[in-house]
């Protein structure tokens, strides 16, 4: 699992690909300034991904990384 905690300005990279046996994202108490098409959560790059979490996340929209098709796998955001 990746944890992302009290992050004033979380940038996710497209760098998040080489995680490709991640099981879980969590997001707590951050603000979420962008996570781009470059680091799409995607069935290729994360085909074992079960849930993200985004609690007291401050965004101005979804971003565009969790807006394409997710991997079948994801059961929970």
């Amino acid at each position: 699992m990746l944890k992302f905690t009290h992050c004033p300005a979380l940038v996710v990279r497209a760098s998040i690909d080489s995680f490709r046996h991640l099981m879980g994202i969590n997001i707590y108490n951050s603000t979420l300034v962008d996570w781009p098409l470059n680091a799409v959560i995607s069935e290729v790059s994360h085909p074992f991904i079960k849930f993200i979490t985004l609690v007291r996340v401050n965004m101005t929209q979804l971003p565009d990384g969790l807006l394409r098709p997710v991997p079948v796998g994801l059961i929970d955001i």
